[in-house]
């Protein structure tokens, strides 16, 4: 059996052992915190329970802790006081909830047993605090902890507690560094499998058959050592008449973008333009020249994208780069390529726009291009593409003067309609506000003829004028999705 819907669990087969659980355990039982950071989907929670379990068969007492099952609250306190009992049921504590309990040390000191045993606190999904001030006075109050331990008590909390953080995250942004915990820890990383445990992880799994090694190798080429995605492949294998055709066939479902894992993958880089931006350069170059000290090259690796390789960054494996490579949202509109994946953006990534009105029009034609154009559908791809692009530019172009307007227009040639005046921007066609925003932005996105009046392009009465069939304007698509990553990219912060 296989598990790609959630953690592995103890004493099953298809786990495979590794080197971090040693390490971690190791390291918190000689009391020194933890920063256990991976990818996605890259076997962290799996690693957790059995460094749990490592931790309590050597005698210390173990809590696990996701902040992904913290209930809605509304104040500090009620997060606080949410997390301490927590640990207290672990503990078999007593808890009494507290209405102003703000400070976590004071929080844990009362539910600890009596004595000095020590204890261990994995804290799962630890970026997970959505409120910026929340999260510093959580993880402020932490380096406090781990700041007192040197003179403190051996009965108080800081003395007894040794905390590990697991996430997927930039700890240099998350916190003001002056203020994080994760300072103090010792930083582990968790790695892909290796070639022979990706066979005997194939052996397991689909048994001692003929052409198991060829399905291991044509899975290890493809997504390399990606736990995930192993398993997955792995899962498709079982059962099937041919394994390495049932496994081409589910290469080919995660290359079209339609599986969560590539989708949220992709999304979460291109929701920072710095981000998008570098898997842009990696995509074109192949590789990237580490640089150490930027915790965006960093987030390449513990996002997931990408690996090191010496002092370069690669690709994780080879189906991220063909995804990067031929996506047009990394630069990528050429109609050789065939059919290219497109990504949802998260709302976080439409911030430069200031109109709120606006921005739900954008964000929400945006999800629903992505969504038509996975579903088959160019024709409504392309007007979603357009809606988005022209509330995206009527919001930039509004915050601008009649003047400015006017003078890009005359530089870039529009022509226009008995309909359309400088004066408002909202009254600019799609072609016209790409015109004038790219001389007044630096850009250099394009419309395709297709695009330049997308409500035509549902209207059936109008589309049958000049038809084109649905599957003619795949290559539209490509071009549109580019066009809306360079806007978005290009918008100055800020109204």
């Amino acid at each position: 059996m296989v598990f790609y819907q959630g953690p592995i669990p103890i004493g099953d087969e298809s786990y495979v052992e590794r080197e971090a659980v040693g390490n971690v355990s190791s390291e918190l039982l000689s009391q020194r915190w933890v920063l256990l950071l991976g990818p996605r989907q890259h076997g962290k929670t799996t690693a957790l329970i059995r460094i749990k379990r490592a931790i309590s068969d050597a005698g210390v007492s173990c809590v696990y802790i996701d902040l992904q099952q913290q209930p809605p609250v509304d104040s500090y306190s009620g997060f606080v006081n949410w997390f301490s009992r927590r640990i207290a049921e672990q503990l078999g504590t007593t808890f009494e909830h507290s209405e102003g309990l703000d400070d976590l040390q004071t929080a844990v000191n009362q539910i600890l047993p009596t004595g000095t045993s020590r204890i261990v606190v994995l804290v799962d999904e630890a970026s997970n605090i959505s409120r910026d001030d929340w999260r510093n006075s959580f993880f402020g109050q932490l380096r406090g902890l781990s700041s007192a331990r040197a003179f403190a008590a051996d009965t108080d909390a800081s003395k007894r507690l040794t905390f590990l953080f697991a996430g997927t995250f930039r700890p240099e942004t998350l916190i003001d560094a002056a203020n994080s915990p994760f300072n103090v820890c010792e930083k582990i990383e968790t790695i892909d499998l290796t070639i022979d445990e990706v066979r005997g992880l194939a052996a397991t799994t689909l048994g001692e058959v003929q052409g198991v090694q060829d399905a291991a190798d044509a899975i290890f080429a493809a997504v390399g050592g990606q736990p995930y995605l192993v398993q997955r492949l792995l899962g498709k294998a079982i059962g099937s008449e041919n394994m390495l055709t049932a496994i081409s066939q589910a290469l080919d479902e995660l290359k079209s973008g339609q599986t969560d894992h590539i989708a949220n993958l992709f999304s979460r880089y291109l929701a920072e333009s710095k981000l998008a931006e570098l898997v842009s350069r990696l995509a074109a170059d192949g590789q990237l020249a580490n640089s150490p000290a930027d915790p965006d090259y960093s987030f390449l690796c513990t996002g997931g994208i990408a690996k090191r390789n010496g002092t370069q960054i690669v690709f994780r494996n080879s189906i991220y780069e063909e995804v990067a490579r031929t996506s047009p949202q990394f630069g990528n509109n050429n109609a050789a390529v065939g059919r290219a994946p497109v990504f949802p953006l998260p709302p976080t990534s439409f911030s430069k726009v200031n109109d709120v009105q606006l921005r739900e029009i954008a964000v929400s034609a945006q999800q629903g291009a992505v969504a038509s154009y996975n579903g088959g559908s160019n024709r409504l791809a392309l007007a979603g593409y357009g809606c988005s692009i022209e509330a995206i530019l009527i919001d930039y172009l509004s915050g601008k003067t009649e003047q400015e307007r006017r003078t890009a227009g005359q530089h870039t040639g529009c022509n226009l309609n008995q309909w359309e005046n400088y004066g408002d921007a909202a009254s600019l066609r799609l072609v016209n506000l790409v015109k004038i925003a790219n001389r007044l932005l630096g850009s250099n996105a394009q419309v395709p003829d297709a695009l330049r009046d997308w409500r035509n392009l549902i209207h059936p009465s109008v589309a049958t004028q000049n038809y084109m069939s649905d599957e003619a304007l795949d290559p539209e698509v490509r071009v549109a999705a580019a066009s809306h990553e360079i806007f978005l990219r290009d918008l100055p912060s800020g109204p």
